[in-house]
């Protein structure tokens, strides 16, 4: 599991057991800490490891970028890579490539894309303090940014159950929704006692605009 006694030799995938819910729900989270995001490539698609290879060659597979030979990688003879893409078990390039993920719209390389954009686009978590807030129920996250011109909540459930989430008091007036794991039918309006639904390993985060 581990190298050197400081490093992991898995990916995120592997010890999330392939859940694609978990997996977002851990990238989601890892852009609403503050500071820089640092992803692993192959992440975004949920690659796998090789653990019969030595130290951390386990997690320096190449990146599957299609179905074809070689994970689309290399026209090289397979026999010639110094190392081979996984091609056996649930996370063979033939399975989890990104030509596949491209066609879904709903597969982790596009949640993780318009994450991503988010947090371009919302650059508080990177900046910026937080406030923790306390929520019932505990399994959820919450976090507050605020800057001189908005305010930013994200939250998310580490349970698998979903959840209706009692708020503490926030800013009155509307907050406009910035990213979602799925289509929710409630919105976001502060003051006391504001509810939210979560589902399931879920995200959302809104923003309020304070001009």
């Amino acid at each position: 599991m581990s190298v050197y006694q400081r490093g992991v030799r898995r990916r995120l995938a592997p010890m999330l057991d392939g859940d694609t819910r978990r997996i977002a729900l851990a990238h989601a989270i890892l852009l609403a800490l503050p500071g820089v995001p640092v992803m692993r490539y192959g992440d975004e698609i949920g690659m796998g490891d090789d653990l019969s290879l030595p130290e951390r060659y386990a997690v320096r597979t190449p990146m599957q970028w299609s179905a074809a030979a070689n994970a689309g990688f290399s026209r090289a003879a397979r026999d010639d890579l110094p190392v081979k893409p996984v091609a056996s078990g649930r996370f063979r390039y033939q399975r989890i490539n990104v030509e596949t993920a491209l066609r879904h719209p709903r597969s982790l390389l596009h949640r993780v894309r318009n994450m991503v954009l988010a947090r371009t686009e919302y650059t508080e978590p990177g900046s910026l303090p937080f406030t923790l807030l306390t929520l019932k129920p505990d399994a959820v996250l919450g976090l507050l940014y605020r800057s001189e011109s908005r305010e930013v909540l994200m939250l998310a459930n580490c349970s698998q159950q979903a959840v209706e989430v009692l708020l503490p008091p926030l800013a009155e007036g509307y907050w406009s929704p910035i990213l979602e794991d799925k289509l929710y039918q409630d919105g976001l309006h502060g003051g006391k006692d504001a509810r939210l639904a979560l589902s399931g390993y879920g995200y959302r985060w809104f923003s309020r605009s304070l001009s």
